[in-house]
């Protein structure tokens, strides 16, 4: 009886632990991916973008000597 209780007791203390982990995890991805963060990785990815493009159109490549 007293092993269904302490099961029971380790149960809920786990249930309740791992949602204070998971909302703390939450409000830090939500703070993370407000407006102005959200800008600046979409404007990262389009200079990376650019960049591979631009070396790939690049005629000769500065690391290159013919």
């Amino acid at each position: 009886m007293f092993m269904r209780v302490r099961w029971f007791v380790l149960g809920v203390i786990a249930t309740v632990s791992g949602g204070v982990v998971a909302a703390a995890k939450l409000r830090r991805a939500r703070e993370a991916l407000n407006a102005r963060n959200a800008a600046k990785i979409g404007v990262r990815g389009v200079a990376g973008v650019i960049d591979r493009v631009a070396d790939g159109v690049s005629p000769a490549k500065p690391n290159q000597q013919p």
